[in-house]
């Protein structure tokens, strides 16, 4: 990872680059940073507000590395506070991505 970052307390704040990115800041639990480091270049907004990185030669969401869902596509995760910048892991719960379709 090539963001710059900072600890306080139990919170890691990373600075987002990239078009969508610019300016903004995401939190994670700090415990978690270990699992965030893993990306190869930076981690950046997309155009709808996901903080995103590459893993693996594949975009991945911070939040689905965060809750362990990287490699469960069925498994989905939301951000049960609506801050798609906050991946902590208090305000992130995972569910079966079929969970989410109302029919």
């Amino acid at each position: 990872m090539k963001n710059r970052y900072e600890i306080e307390g139990d919170v890691a704040r990373i600075w987002l680059g990239g078009k969508y990115g610019s300016g903004k800041v995401a939190l994670i639990n700090a415990e978690d940073l270990e699992k965030v480091e893993v990306i190869n270049g930076y981690w950046r907004c997309n155009k709808v507000g996901y903080v995103v990185g590459t893993y693996e030669g594949v975009a991945i969401g911070i939040h689905r590395l965060v809750m362990d869902a990287y490699k469960k596509p069925s498994k989905g995760v939301h951000h049960i506070c609506g801050d798609k910048l906050d991946n902590r892991k208090e305000y992130l719960e995972t569910s079966r991505r079929i969970d989410w379709f109302i029919f």
